[in-house]
């Protein structure tokens, strides 16, 4: 698929609510994640974490957020433009650090205001819930 990444732009946020400046094939992608229960991100792995094309995926995740912040415990969240999102999590093949991964899979799901299926290798694929 031809997606590019996310310059950081919030056209998403602030011109062009809810919709990507980039008319690529990430908008197709998008449609599919919004209306999904969960997604299983699946990537080799590079220096220990996702790979690069794997992180474009989710950085480019923003249109399903809005620009206004909100109290969440100790942190600031985004609001979700929309009620549902989809629960994500991580299969990962290769030497991947389990423990970065987990933290950050955890992180980027709390944003979301979803829950972390966790971070799986693929050879132990047997323990999601898939």
């Amino acid at each position: 698929m031809n997606i590019a990444h996310c310059v950081g732009c919030n056209f998403c946020w602030l011109k062009t609510p809810g919709i990507c400046v980039f008319d690529d094939d990430y908008k197709q992608l998008l449609e599919k994640i919004h209306s999904a229960e969960k997604i299983w991100l699946i990537s080799e792995t590079r220096f220990g974490f996702i790979s690069f094309q794997a992180k474009k995926i989710v950085d480019r995740i923003m249109p399903l957020l809005t620009i206004y912040l909100t109290c969440s415990g100790p942190y600031m969240r985004h609001v979700t433009r929309y009620r549902h999102n989809p629960d994500w999590g991580v299969l990962y093949i290769g030497d991947g650090d389990k423990v970065l991964m987990s933290d950050w899979c955890s992180r980027f799901t709390s944003n979301l205001g979803v829950k972390s299926l966790g971070v799986y290798d693929i050879l132990h694929v047997e323990e999601a819930d898939l």
